[in-house]
């Protein structure tokens, strides 16, 4: 589903496609918000005290749909040209700091600016995040 605006030629890339949970996903990513409204969030890798989630890694998938958008298909009109840079890159996001976010996400923690960080714990009921370390812009 998140492909189908790329194979119907009506976006270029996932990202830039409307209406689509990868969008959603990439855009709280982007905004500081830990998860994007109304979307189950990832988990990671499946283990004991499993928090709740899809069982599979956010990093992951996004490299699935990148990949799997980037195959020619003769039945499918659109696809990832593969002139265009990886995804991170066309975000303008950092490998390090994209996978130390995505880690934090899956292991339930707090993830954004410390601004925004700061602002979420009333809505939490926390006074204060133990171990408070952000990620390098």
């Amino acid at each position: 589903v998140d492909l189908n605006p790329v194979r119907a030629a009506i976006a270029p890339t996932p990202e830039q496609s409307a209406h689509t949970s990868v969008k959603a996903r990439l855009a709280s990513l982007l905004k500081d918000e830990p998860t994007a409204p109304c979307l189950f969030p990832f988990s990671g890798n499946p283990r004991e005290n499993m928090p709740e989630g899809i069982p599979f890694r956010l990093m992951d998938y996004l490299e699935l749909v990148e990949w799997t958008g980037r195959q020619i298909r003769d039945d499918k009109r659109g696809h990832i040209e593969n002139t265009l840079p990886p995804l991170l890159a066309r975000l303008g996001l950092d490998p390090d700091c994209w996978l130390n976010t995505c880690t934090r996400i899956e292991r339930g923690n707090i993830v954004g600016s410390e601004s925004a960080v700061k602002a979420a714990l009333p809505h939490l009921n926390r006074q204060r995040v133990s171990g408070l370390r952000l990620p390098d812009h």
